[in-house]
């Protein structure tokens, strides 16, 4: 029985795997239980407004701390316990998570319904160019600590083919790659004297880092 029970509910998340990057299934009774009330008056966890949002348009939120659990953002964007769509009629937020945390069983489900969505560029895209309408608002949390890191051990193309845009391209599929593993951030490491590879990071939106040195202690 407890088989045939996984078989049906692995089934169902394969079906449903695009709805966490088309909005979820946003429930208002979910979102409006008491219970997300008390949690809120613990802490205590508040919203205030400081400018009016025009529902005709689509917005994307930054987070900061992280803090645990993110407990503030998720009282603040998941539920109505501050009284989000009070504060700003018209406006729909859909806090981006992880995406392991839609691969739980039934806590997957908690999420969808509150209106949740897997922060990745597809789901961004989705609300921000249009095809959900308007008056969505992307909510992003913005980690410190917390999250993951990507690292880039090597980049080599065989001298034959550079000069190709072949350096682009890998660095782009190793971007997607850990973007779709929810990887906050990719970051590898070059001599400074290679000048034609500073040239291509560059080029590709990496940012230089002026803060750390390397050192090697040999043994």
């Amino acid at each position: 029985m407890t088989l045939l029970i996984g078989l049906i509910y692995g089934g169902w998340m394969y079906i449903d795997r695009y709805t966490d990057v088309r909005g979820g299934r946003s429930s208002s009774c979910l979102r409006r239980l008491s219970i997300w009330s008390i949690v809120s008056n613990y802490f205590p966890i508040k919203l205030i407004k400081t400018e009016d949002l025009d529902p005709n348009r689509n917005y994307i939120f930054g987070y900061h701390p992280h803090g645990a659990l993110t407990f503030g953002a998720g009282i603040n964007f998941l539920t109505e316990a501050t009284h989000f769509s009070t504060l700003f009629p018209g406006i729909c937020p859909h806090l981006m998570i992880l995406r392991f945390q839609f691969l739980v069983p039934f806590s997957r489900e908690l999420f969808l319904n509150l209106g949740a969505c897997r922060v990745s560029r597809e789901s961004c895209q989705y609300f921000l160019n249009g095809s959900s309408g308007q008056g969505n608002a992307v909510v992003i949390v913005i980690a410190n600590f917390f999250g993951r890191l990507a690292i880039m051990e090597d980049l080599y193309v065989d001298q034959s083919y550079q000069g190709q845009g072949i350096a682009d391209l890998l660095i782009g599929e190793c971007a997607r790659y850990t973007r779709e593993h929810g990887a906050l951030c990719l970051t590898w490491q070059t001599s400074v004297k290679n000048h034609r590879a500073q040239a291509i990071y560059d080029r590709c939106g990496a940012m230089k880092s002026d803060r750390w040195l390397n050192y090697t202690l040999s043994l």
